[in-house]
C-alpha cells in the first residue's frame, strides 16, 4: 500500500511538472495512469483529487471549461474530505487556486459554474460546506449584476 501512495503520489508530481510547461497530453496521460488506483485504494483521496483537478485545469487552459469544471466537480470533494486545512495542497490553497480562474471568467460564466458545482455538490451531506460557498458565490455574483 504504501508503495501504491508513492507511485501516485510521483505520478501527481508528474502531471503537475506537465500542467507547469503545458503539456497537457502528458497530464492526460498521468491522470488514465492513476484512476485504476482510485477504486482500489480509497484512502489516498487527496491524491485523485489533485489528479482530477490537474486534469481540470488542462481543460480549463485549453477552454474546454465544461470537462474543466466535471473535473473540479470531482476534485474538490476529495480535497476537502481528506485535507480541508490549509498549507500545501489543503482545500484553501486548492481553492484560492480555483477561484483565480473563475475570477478570469465573465460574470455570466462564472454563476453558471458556481451553479454548477452548488449542483454538483448538493447531492452529497458532506459536500454541505462546498455547496454553501458556492451559493454564497452565486449570490454575489447574481447581485452584482
Amino acid at each position: 500500500s504504501q508503495n501504491i501512495r508513492y507511485l501516485v503520489d510521483a505520478l501527481v508530481g508528474q502531471a503537475q511538472y506537465a500542467l507547469d510547461t503545458r503539456d497537457f497530453k502528458k497530464v492526460e496521460r498521468y491522470f488514465k495512469e492513476v484512476k485504476p488506483f482510485e477504486g482500489k485504494y480509497p484512502q489516498f483521496g487527496l491524491f485523485y483529487g489533485r489528479m482530477y483537478r490537474l486534469m481540470g485545469d488542462a481543460w480549463y487552459f485549453q477552454k474546454k471549461l465544461d470537462k474543466a469544471f466535471e473535473m473540479y466537480g470531482k476534485a474538490f470533494p476529495l480535497i476537502f474530505r481528506n485535507k480541508p486545512g490549509t498549507g500545501s495542497y489543503g482545500f484553501a490553497e486548492e481553492q484560492n487556486l480555483l477561484i483565480e480562474k473563475i475570477d478570469r471568467l465573465s460574470s455570466k460564466t462564472a454563476r453558471k459554474y458556481y451553479e454548477f458545482l452548488r449542483d454538483v455538490w448538493s447531492k452529497d451531506s458532506r459536500d454541505i460546506r462546498l455547496y454553501n460557498w458556492c451559493d454564497k458565490e452565486v449570490y454575489r455574483l447574481r447581485n452584482a449584476e
